[in-house]
């Protein structure tokens, strides 16, 4: 792995900027406990079957590179979380750490080969900044790779789908739990998810053409491969 390279740009005394530093440090350190799991590998291997082999790789909110592990070529992760890359390079996920806005990446246009956007848009604030971020810094006749959870995924389904994609009872049962303290924490922070059609307005918004589109991942998450 190589250097991290930090870009800090809010404004950290803010109270608004305090809660959501709290919130953000306080997932990342039971991130990996919920979503390093049977269901986020299968996600992994499809990203990987999808984008380019070699190349520059970005992925946009990368959180502790639970994705980016599984990829070939160097992968850029942006996440606003500092504690969030911090994991991520300390377990040697990403290659380089960015700590930006997703939307604002302060990347070069067509810095990459490859973008992923997983599980993000749901919960971005603006959807469509973000799709128009990743087609901008995507290099023409690059892949990017979104996704997000179906509508109406409560944690009971999640459950269940965990389960019969091979997660253990004990891990599972942890999981929901931490998914249950961390949904009313989020709550406190003002994230509100936004549904499929929202996202898909922002696709169509920003002009982009899906190649392929449609639910899988065990059946749990809408995937969309455009290509620039």
């Amino acid at each position: 792995m190589t250097s991290t390279t930090v870009f800090s740009s809010a404004a950290r005394s803010s109270p608004v900027w305090l809660v959501s530093h709290s919130f953000w440090a306080f997932y990342a350190a039971i991130y990996d406990l919920i979503w390093d799991s049977p269901v986020t590998a299968d996600l992994a291997a499809l990203a990987r079957a999808t984008l380019p082999s070699d190349g520059r790789i970005v992925d946009l909110g990368c959180g502790t590179g639970l994705i980016a592990r599984s990829l070939d070529g160097a992968v850029s992760g942006i996440d606003s979380s500092r504690a969030m890359l911090r994991r991520a390079m300390t377990h040697r996920r990403i290659h380089h750490a960015i700590e930006r806005s997703a939307e604002a990446s302060g990347l070069p246009d067509g810095f990459a080969s490859g973008v992923l956007v997983c599980n993000l848009l749901h919960l971005h604030r603006d959807p469509h900044s973000l799709v128009s971020e990743a087609l901008r810094i995507c290099a023409p006749g690059g892949m990017i790779f979104a996704t997000w959870p179906i509508d109406g995924l409560d944690l009971r389904t999640l459950c269940r789908v965990e389960r019969r994609a091979g997660r253990s009872a004990v891990s599972t049962m942890t999981a929901t739990a931490l998914r249950w303290l961390v949904g009313g924490a989020a709550s406190l922070s003002g994230l509100s998810p936004r549904s499929s059609a929202e996202i898909e307005a922002a696709l169509e918004a920003c002009g982009a053409a899906g190649v392929s589109h449609g639910v899988a991942v065990d059946g749990c998450q809408r995937v969309v491969v455009l290509r620039r």
